[in-house]
Parts: C-alpha cells; sequence; structure tokens
C-alpha cells in the first residue's frame, strides 16, 4: 500500500487487490470476486470497525484458551484422584 495523496481529512491510497482485499477482512482478492460484497471504486468500507473487531476476537481468543487451560488442568487433577494411571501404585 502507498499513500499517494491527502484529502481535508485523510489520504489517497494505492493498494494492490489482495493488500485491499486483506484489509477489508478477505482472504485474497478471489475471495472478495465470489461475494455479494466485491471490492468496488466508491464502496465505503469500515476498516476501523474491522480493525475492532478483530483485536476483541483476538482477545476473546486468548480468555477461552486461558479459561480453557484453567478447565482442563482441574479436570486432569480430579481424573487423577478418581482414577490413577495405569501402573501407577500411589494409591
Amino acid at each position: 500500500m502507498k499513500i499517494i495523496g491527502k484529502t481535508e481529512d485523510g489520504f489517497i491510497i494505492q493498494a494492490e487487490s489482495n493488500e485491499l482485499a486483506n484489509m477489508v477482512g478477505y482472504h485474497s482478492e478471489y475471495y472478495a470476486r465470489d461475494t455479494k460484497s466485491p471490492l468496488e471504486v466508491g464502496r465505503i468500507y469500515p476498516i476501523s470497525a474491522l480493525y475492532k473487531q478483530a483485536t476483541e476476537t483476538i482477545e476473546a481468543y486468548k480468555e477461552i484458551r486461558e479459561q480453557f487451560t484453567k478447565v482442563s488442568n482441574s479436570l486432569s487433577k480430579l481424573l487423577a484422584q478418581i482414577s490413577p494411571a495405569p501402573g501407577d501404585k500411589s494409591k
């Protein structure tokens, strides 16, 4: 992406098709072509909202992964108390 100009409240950019497709949430320009919302001149893309949604999704994933690890560890401890591993002579 290259900034090629400035407007009163923003910029004019030059971007390759794949770059633009990625910025608006598509995997590639091919996915963008095959949807009901293809890349078009004049279309307004809510980049800030997409970015916010992506960062919130990443944070939620981190939280879910952390909680999953805690639950998994607790479950492992509980199962170890109920049924020791084969060959465990401590019980």
